[in-house]
């Protein structure tokens, strides 16, 4: 189920329809989704998506698919790691840095290529 009403350009504003396109044909900026944040609420909760798979396929209903795919790959929730000293040198009382080396290839890339791969399959 996607919520996607359309595609904006985060540098202009240009709106487009929901497409593959991911860059601006006036400015070349990057294209975002913009979510209908209404019928998000009425039909998603928190509890909703805790329960999902310990993975991104937790947050199916905000990704470009109709129903989660067969068989995806599984990437996300990598860990939060407290940065202690990194917060003090920084001079902040708390400071997590996420671990992306504990997805499949250790880089925060697989989780856009997991859903790439996925809508390609579909």
């Amino acid at each position: 189920m996607t919520h996607v009403l359309a595609l904006r350009c985060r540098q202009c504003g240009a709106q487009y329809a929901e497409s593959p396109e991911y860059v601006c044909e006036e400015c070349f900026g990057p294209l975002e989704a913009m979510y209908d944040y209404d019928a998000i609420r009425a039909q998603i909760s928190r509890e909703q998506i805790a329960a999902g798979p310990r993975s991104i396929w937790r947050y199916s209903d905000f990704l470009p698919f109709e129903s989660p795919p067969p068989a995806p790959l599984t990437t996300g929730t990598t860990p939060l790691l407290k940065a202690d000293r990194l917060a003090e040198r920084l001079g902040l009382r708390e400071l997590y840095v996420k671990n992306d080396a504990a997805n499949p290839t250790h880089s925060f890339k697989d989780r856009v290529v997991s859903v790439a791969l996925a809508k390609a399959r579909s």
